[in-house]
């Protein structure tokens, strides 16, 4: 069986006048697809920390961990074997963004047309089932 890389990702959104808005990224490496902010765990930090700075270091976003979304879901790239954490993640700010990716704001129904990937789209399902309710 293979050995899975750990990483850890971020379903960010926002509460405005118009509802609830989700946060999509381009990928890098196709940056045809749409995806949420994901990538490596570093040495010194949860999954939790690693999908905030992720959406930082990504999309320019900061937020705070409101749930984590299970299942983990599991994927190859580029010849490894991913499994990737995602978080809930409310977001609270913005700041610079360190990869300058386009990102964009969307409508729960439009980001789920948006993402380019089914799991994706499973897993905002599951998102949504975690949002506070008002």
């Amino acid at each position: 069986m293979a050995e899975f890389v750990e990483q850890a990702g971020a379903v960010v959104y926002r509460r405005g006048d118009d509802g609830f808005r989700v946060l999509l990224v381009r990928a890098r490496k196709n940056p045809t697809d749409w995806i949420f902010p994901k990538g490596h765990i570093e040495d010194n930090e949860t999954a939790a920390e690693a999908a905030v700075r992720e959406a930082e270091e990504e999309a320019g976003v900061t937020g705070r961990v409101v749930a984590a979304l299970w299942p983990a879901l599991t994927f190859e790239s580029g010849g490894r074997q991913l499994r990737v954490q995602y978080f809930l993640i409310e977001f609270t700010g913005t700041l610079a963004s360190k990869e300058q990716r386009e990102i964009a704001w969307l409508p729960p129904s439009g980001a789920r047309e948006q993402l380019t990937h089914a799991p994706a789209r499973a897993l905002l399902t599951a998102a949504l089932d975690n949002l506070p309710r008002v």
